[in-house]
């Protein structure tokens, strides 16, 4: 009997410390693993007493030790959480979407910890914890306004000292108000910019060139997460047009397939328990046990393996759409190719690690994706390549495959800038 003591309390010891020491400081680990074998210790004398009523008391014990197990085990997560600042490593970056279909790929689902050790992050004084933790604020407490099917229909208003948001859009500084038009910026996160703070988004970094060059117009930022190149032909329709008012729509990272639905599946013996995934899917968020559990022993297949050439045809077709609408509008217009980290040459040392967090076949699908769509528009009077606006930078400027730091984004601006004047658009 001592010697199954001594194994239970080894093995319950080894197996805690195992999944702890990945999570927590060695101190930390060491002292929840210790409290987790003494629990198994009790459970297993508990078991050697059972003289009368042995099943129903058996059972008793069996069901009260596994909601204590949950609950220590709980305890334990979210004190190491508390502990340790919710620290996040490089291979955890690429996380499920609540839905379960779409990887937790941007820069600001990252806690601080781990966006600080970034190069990209220590070359930009301007992130700090402060705006960081308002950016978190603002994403844990809903940056979306979605309708009754979840579906994102634009942002949510917030009142921050590093975030402002008002009518769905991100305040862009320094606006003259004597302004003869306004440029139009549509696009996804990068034109929103989460990662930086109001007076360092494209829109605002390009209003100040505006100023500098006594341009009288206003730049207004309609950049929403996600939105592909049909939902910024939807909000178009939402919005009044001037007829001095521009356009620029920036694409191509939220339009070629990457970061598509996935196929939940149960990792190991759990891929015979019908519907685990599903299930540890709706109780993850809920409980950090389920949570671990989700992580440990389920996975996700890709269906992104290659580009879509329907979800391609339409990305096309929505920007011959975008087009006809403005002209009809006589509203001037110009398409501008997003870059990113696989569309830059060449990379640098850190830009390699931070690719490697992401699946491996993301890059040949940007690739391929991004020459199809060249192959279709290089024609259009209205498309620029800025695709290329990183090559042969020496400087750190992303902070995850798509989004920039501050600095990135003023090179982003200043090529808007180049693109207005050269085409006389303003």
């Amino acid at each position: 009997m001592v010697i199954l003591f001594l194994f239970l309390t080894f093995f319950s010891f080894v197996l805690s410390l195992r999944f702890l020491i990945t999570r927590a400081r060695i101190w930390l680990s060491i002292l929840g693993s210790l409290l987790f074998s003494s629990f198994f210790l009790y459970l297993a004398f508990a078991l050697t007493l059972v003289t009368k009523d042995g099943l129903q008391f058996a059972i008793g014990v069996s069901t009260y030790s596994v909601i204590i197990v949950f609950l220590i085990i709980e305890f334990l997560l979210r004190v190491l959480e508390k502990l340790d600042g919710d620290q996040i490593g490089p291979s955890d970056s690429v996380r499920l979407e609540s839905d379960g279909t779409q990887l937790k790929a941007a820069a600001f689902y990252n806690s601080f910890e781990y966006i600080s050790q970034l190069d990209s992050a220590k070359v930009d004084e301007n992130l700090s914890r402060e705006f960081w933790d308002e950016l978190t604020a603002y994403r844990t407490g809903g940056m979306f306004d979605r309708d009754h099917r979840k579906t994102i229909l634009g942002n949510a208003d917030i009142n921050g000292k590093f975030i402002n948001v008002t009518d769905g859009l991100r305040f862009t500084p320094g606006q003259p108000a004597d302004s003869v038009g306004k440029v139009h910026l549509f696009g996804g996160s990068t034109i929103f910019a989460y990662e930086v703070t109001d007076v360092h988004t494209p829109s605002a970094l390009l209003q100040k060139q505006l100023n500098i060059s006594s341009i009288k117009f206003a730049v207004t930022n309609h950049g929403v997460g996600g939105s592909t190149i049909s939902d910024c032909l939807r909000r178009l329709k939402l919005i009044s047009l001037a007829k001095d008012d521009v356009v620029l729509v920036l694409f191509g990272d939220n339009d070629i397939g990457i970061n598509s639905p996935r196929k939940i599946v149960g990792r190991g013996v759990f891929h015979a328990i019908p519907y685990w995934g599903k299930l540890l899917l709706i109780l993850k968020n809920n409980a950090r046990t389920f949570n671990w559990l989700f992580l440990e022993t389920v996975e996700y297949r890709f269906t992104d393996l290659e580009i879509n050439p329907d979800l391609l045809s339409d990305t096309i077709n929505d920007y011959l759409l975008i087009g006809e609408y403005l002209k009809s509008l006589n509203i001037r217009v110009c398409f501008l190719l997003q870059p990113n980290l696989y569309t830059k040459v060449p990379i640098s040392e850190f830009e390699a690690r931070l690719r490697s967090t992401y699946p491996k076949h993301w890059e040949q699908t940007v690739v391929s994706g991004y020459q199809t769509l060249r192959n279709s528009l290089n024609t259009k009077a209205d498309f620029v390549d800025i695709s290329d606006v990183f090559d042969n930078r020496s400087g750190a400027y992303f902070l995850d495959w798509a989004h920039v730091n501050s600095s990135g984004n003023k090179i982003i601006a200043d090529e808007m800038f180049k693109v207005l004047k050269d085409r006389e658009l303003i």
